[in-house]
């Protein structure tokens, strides 16, 4: 087609004036163009119809697989017997990334037995085998997806190679491989995760504070010791919000002491997390700070002494109305609203 284009060219500068010419390139230009907008175009269409069709089939089949299994509970305790009935019935090779996806997504959302029987099926169907070694990919975009299904699936046939990937060179990795180990909360393994924890920069606040949160009150010593060992106020931030949400009563002597910290972040952090636990003996302390010179710490404050005095404390809270800064005065508003 190019070669005829040529030729045909050639034939326009020979025998006709430049303006017609230039008409007859921008003619074709315009033909390409609009051909390949429309190519463009009807490709977006039909992989828009491919995504309805598969969401389809896919609802389809998780419909079949899971009316089958509260029909034949039994039968899905052997998956040797099962197995060979989902490769048949679903056409396995075709319907690979559906069944995946619905195993994982089923196994999450069960509990005790039903968990593992679905977390068992994943495993006998090779899902478990291939996502272990995607973990060892070169690429960090295949481990992350791999990890992620790995947390998903909740499994202690996992925590071995999670181990490694909390050192992962990649930051996002390492974090989504913490926090799958923390989901877990296998007891040996909170320092292990703490230590990892303690070396990565917080790029992502909001998998800290998951990480944190997974490993539970009754892990919550461990936090403590982490926090009085850590030297980065950013991350004791994070592990005293921590302590604060998970209701951290044998915390309080120590988030006492950090009230007045240098450090404006970890002192508001411990006012919140004070609050949170209702701590009676903080309460004067707390109420020095609304004064304090820092408008981020006073607005924790008037919401600590809303949570300790309740309805006692609504003349501090009026006086705070009266506050400069907009955001204590935001605090305030919602404390006499009852919104804490």
């Amino acid at each position: 087609m190019g070669h005829q284009i040529g030729i045909y060219l050639s034939a326009l500068f020979a025998r006709q004036p430049i303006a017609m010419v230039v008409a007859s390139i921008i003619s074709i230009q315009l033909v390409i163009i609009v051909s390949l907008l429309g190519l463009v175009g009807f490709q977006r269409v039909r992989r828009l119809f491919s995504r309805i069709r598969n969401k389809q089939r896919e609802e389809r089949i998780r419909r079949i697989l899971i009316d089958y299994y509260f029909e034949n509970v039994d039968k899905f305790q052997s998956p040797g017997t099962v197995v060979p009935l989902i490769k048949r019935k679903f056409g396995f090779w075709e319907s690979r990334g559906f069944i995946r996806r619905i195993l994982l997504q089923t196994s999450s959302r069960f509990s005790g037995r039903d968990h593992e029987v679905f977390s068992r099926l994943y495993r006998e169907l090779g899902y478990l085998a291939e996502d272990l070694r995607q973990t060892k990919s070169w690429f960090w975009w295949k481990r992350l997806p791999a990890v992620i299904r790995l947390e998903s699936l909740a499994t202690y046939d996992a925590i071995p190679r999670l181990e490694q990937l909390i050192e992962d060179d990649h930051d996002i990795v390492a974090l989504a491989a913490m926090r799958a180990l923390s989901r877990l909360q296998y007891p040996n393994k909170i320092k292990n995760i703490l230590d990892a924890l303690s070396r990565r920069a917080p790029t992502r606040r909001d998998v800290f504070m998951s990480i944190l949160s997974n490993l539970g009150y009754d892990n919550s010593d461990e936090i403590l010791k982490y926090l009085f060992d850590c030297y980065d106020p950013y991350i004791a931030s994070l592990c005293i919000r921590t302590l604060g949400d998970l209701k951290v009563e044998r915390a309080e002597d120590y988030l006492l002491g950090l009230i007045k910290s240098s450090n404006d972040l970890v002192a508001a952090e411990s006012i919140k997390a004070l609050g949170r636990i209702r701590s009676q003996k903080s309460l004067q302390l707390i109420q020095f700070q609304l004064q304090h010179p820092v408008a981020e710490v006073r607005a924790e404050a008037v919401e600590a002494v809303a949570r300790i005095m309740g309805k006692s404390g609504d003349t501090l809270l009026t006086t705070a109305m009266e506050d400069p800064d907009y955001r204590v005065r935001r605090s305030a508003y919602y404390a006499m609203k009852g919104g804490f």
